[in-house]
């Protein structure tokens, strides 16, 4: 009898995906937020049971990538996070097609993908750099090129922040 492998996918709106308006507070103008909420994604099953080496190692390697982003956000780098999750959303790369969790890499390399997009828009260089990287990204992985384009097509707002 084979594992039964769940994933979580929280998925949270982005908080900077169009031009954000000055609100007014009391009379004051208000700069708007660029914090994103990034999407996360969790599996649960028995450790690495009934699933191929090549994933459990992709999926170590893009939870590891996954986590400096996270660290890179905390400490307001988000381009840095934008290069982490484009190496997060590669980690899947060599999943084969048939392989059985060829739709669970798929799903999490999305997931990275479209934090990437994010994080460049948080800092203010999705027009400048996320843009190309993205291509990039459809043009190594062409599994994800239906996200990358939808991240062209609806990009993020680009966020200005002074420390990127």
């Amino acid at each position: 009898m084979k594992p039964l492998t769940v994933a979580l996918v929280v998925a949270l709106a982005p908080a900077c995906s169009h031009p954000p308006e000055a609100t007014s507070a009391r009379g004051f103008e208000v700069a708007p937020s660029c914090d994103a909420a990034y999407y996360e994604l969790q599996l649960f099953s028995p450790p690495s049971e009934g699933r191929a080496a090549t994933f459990v190692t992709a999926h170590a390697t893009a939870h590891q990538h996954h986590g400096q982003a996270k660290a890179s956000i905390t400490a307001k780098r988000p381009a840095d996070a934008a290069t982490e999750w484009l190496a997060c959303a590669h980690a899947y790369d060599g999943i084969p097609d048939g392989d059985p969790q060829r739709g669970l890499a798929q799903d999490s390399a999305v997931l990275c993908t479209k934090n990437a997009a994010l994080a460049f828009g948080s800092a203010g260089k999705f027009a400048s750099d996320g843009k190309a990287a993205l291509e990039k990204l459809a043009a190594d992985e062409p599994r994800l090129a239906t996200v990358v384009h939808d991240a062209l097509a609806n990009p993020p707002y680009d966020c200005a922040h002074p420390a990127n």
